[in-house]
């Protein structure tokens, strides 16, 4: 386990965006989706979203959404952390309080089928002054069944 604090409450959900960044991310989704529908891993394309895509994470779940593991961790947020999660289980990086909350945020998406928005402090010892804004958006697996994320984090600078 990577050294994160064990504080769950890292972050908080929020009602709205306030970063423009992440309205930006949110309305290229609301863009890709169908009528009634979530866009699919396939729909979003880097190459419509170079200044977001450094700031992009994809998690999937498994286990049934008991743990998730991150497929893509962009480089801003690696360079934030210090750490490339990629391939990672949430379950393994972070204190059972934190990727409880995780956890919880990211099933919250996939149950709802719709967007959250969370504000907060970086859960790293040394970074807990980096403020973020992030935004979980649903996408379809690419099997077109499975709901992964597309996670969006922003900073406060």
């Amino acid at each position: 386990m990577l050294a994160y604090s064990s504080k769950p409450a890292a972050a908080e959900i929020v009602a709205n965006p306030d970063l423009e960044a992440t309205k930006a991310l949110l309305a290229y989704w609301q863009a890709k989706c169908p009528a009634g529908g979530l866009p699919g891993r396939d729909d979003i394309d880097a190459s419509e979203i170079p200044r977001l895509l450094p700031h992009l994470v994809i998690a999937e779940p498994i286990d049934g959404g008991a743990d998730w593991i991150y497929r893509l961790v962009g480089t801003a947020v690696v360079n934030r952390s210090g750490h490339d999660t990629t391939g990672k289980r949430v379950r393994e990086l972070f204190a059972p309080e934190v990727a409880d909350a995780y956890i919880a945020d990211y099933r919250r998406g996939v149950r709802n089928r719709a967007p959250w928005f969370a504000r907060g402090y970086f859960a790293l010892p040394d970074k807990e002054h980096v403020r973020f804004e992030s935004v979980g958006l649903p996408i379809l697996a690419r099997d077109g069944v499975g709901v992964w994320l597309l996670l969006g984090v922003f900073y406060f600078d």
